[in-house]
């Protein structure tokens, strides 16, 4: 943040901020790991498998694990810190709004993602880079909007993983059932139909869920807010994955005939 900005934040906004920034680059850092796997993969390769990998065969996939991983670890753990130290209370006590806080936290979360997503649009990482940035901000909201939900990050990277899987389950069958009954007069807007819309049938929900647990923060315990995601965003979810239950195996039966 440039230095004028922040001798305009107070001495409590100003180390939030701060803290955040840090927080998000560490989060990188330990994202960056997964490129020691490059180096590793071409050594196998040489001394085991003797096959023809190409560099770039393995970069493109480590880079797009690492944008996700990002997305979703970044998103998981935006109030970890808090958790584990006992601290959010004190957080939403701060003479600053619900919202400018929930900025502060996801802004610079939110601006390395997109540089992530950029530079991989830069290294044809992404092919096409606009769906493939929505799917990858997605991704990010969801981990962030599930953050208050549960206690433990290794059960919210499984949550985020879970919801993930419905929605591109739900996204593929939307797109069978687009194309088969020829809901759209046009293939073009297939994407923005089948993985747009059961996006947000999944996201409004769990921001609703999350804006409730925010506003009523208080002193019970973190499991006691969980409540507003059970009544709200689980039967969101619950009405996909029936979706998915019905139209599965006429699915599967369609893509084995366009075999």
């Amino acid at each position: 943040m440039p230095l004028s900005v922040m001798n305009m934040c107070d001495p409590a906004e100003e180390k939030v901020v701060t803290k955040e920034i840090k927080d998000t680059l560490k989060t990188l850092g330990h994202c960056m790991f997964l490129l020691l796997f490059i180096p590793l993969a071409m050594l196998m390769n040489w001394h085991i498998f003797h096959s023809q990998w190409e560099v770039s065969g393995i970069f493109e996939p480590v880079v797009v694990a690492i944008v996700l991983l990002f997305a979703a670890y970044s998103g998981v753990s935006i109030f970890q810190a808090e958790k584990r130290d006992r601290a959010l209370e004190y957080l939403l006590s701060l003479p600053m709004s619900t919202w400018k806080i929930l900025a502060i936290k996801i802004l610079p979360r939110l601006t390395v993602l997109l540089l992530l997503i950029a530079a991989g649009g830069v290294l044809s990482v992404f092919r096409t880079v606009v769906s493939d940035a929505i799917s990858v901000i997605m991704v990010f909201f969801i981990a962030v909007f599930i953050s208050l939900a549960v206690d433990s990050l290794i059960n919210a990277m499984i949550g985020v993983l879970l919801l993930n899987i419905i929605l591109y389950y739900t996204s593929i069958i939307t797109s069978y059932l687009t194309i088969e009954y020829r809901l759209w007069g046009s293939t073009e807007p297939i994407f923005w139909l089948s993985y747009l819309l059961p996006g947000l049938l999944l996201l409004v929900p769990l921001a609703v869920a999350f804006g409730i647990v925010i506003k009523n923060f208080d002193m019970k315990p973190l499991k006691w807010h969980a409540k507003p995601y059970l009544v709200i965003a689980l039967p969101s979810a619950a009405v996909l994955l029936l979706f998915i239950m019905v139209f599965i195996e006429e699915y599967l039966i369609w893509i084995r005939k366009m075999g």
